[in-house]
C-alpha cells in the first residue's frame, strides 16, 4: 500500500507573530519585509539573521554582542559584522525568487493586489516552536537574558 507524503503548508505570518515577544515579532516583520523586496516564496531563517544583523534594536545587540565575542583577534569587529553582513546578502541572493503562478496572472490585468507577505518556511516555524519548548522548559534562563536585556538596555 503506497504511502501519501504529506506537505505541510507554510505558516502565515500573523501567526506565527502571535507565538513572538514584541522585539522578535518586530525582528520577524524586517525579515518579511526583506523576504518581499528580494521577492523570496517564503521568509526563512536566513532572513531573521539578517534582519537581527540590520536592526538596531535591543535584539540585535544582543546577537551583535555574542558574535562580537566570540570573533577572532585578527580583525575589528565593524569588519567582521560587514563581512557576515555580506555572506547573508550572497546566501539570500541565491534564493530562489518566487514564480508568479499562471492562474495569478490570468487575474492581474483585471484586480491588481498589493504583494502578499512570504509565509514563515516550515523549518523556521519548527525553529520558533523549539525556541518556545526551550523557554518553557528552562525558564530561569530565559530570564536571565531578558535581565541582560534591560541592563543593557540603561546603559
Amino acid at each position: 500500500m503506497p504511502v501519501e507524503l504529506r506537505r505541510s503548508m507554510p505558516t502565515p505570518v500573523s501567526a506565527a507573530r502571535q507565538c513572538l515577544a514584541g522585539e522578535a515579532a518586530a525582528a520577524l516583520d524586517e525579515a518579511v519585509a526583506i523576504a518581499r523586496r528580494r521577492g523570496h516564496a517564503q521568509t526563512t531563517s536566513l532572513h531573521v539573521v539578517s534582519a537581527l544583523l540590520s536592526l538596531p534594536s535591543s535584539s540585535s545587540s544582543l546577537l551583535r554582542d555574542a558574535l562580537s565575542r566570540a570573533r577572532t583577534a585578527g580583525y575589528s569587529p565593524r569588519l567582521q559584522f560587514k563581512a557576515l553582513e555580506l555572506c547573508f546578502s550572497v546566501a539570500l541572493d541565491r534564493l530562489p525568487s518566487a514564480a508568479s503562478s499562471p492562474c495569478s496572472n490570468n487575474n492581474a490585468a483585471a484586480t491588481p493586489q498589493a504583494p502578499a507577505e512570504p509565509p514563515v518556511s516550515n523549518s523556521l516555524m519548527a525553529a520558533i516552536k523549539r525556541s518556545q519548548a526551550n523557554q518553557r522548559r528552562n525558564p530561569d534562563t530565559f530570564h536571565l537574558y531578558q535581565h541582560y536585556q534591560q541592563q543593557q538596555q540603561q546603559q
